[in-house]
């Protein structure tokens, strides 16, 4: 679904932030 989607592009962009 869409809400499944963002909230892994999230979590991808959270891993990325974190560096």
């Amino acid at each position: 679904s869409l809400s499944s989607h963002v909230s892994q592009l999230l979590d991808v962009q959270d891993s990325f932030w974190s560096r």
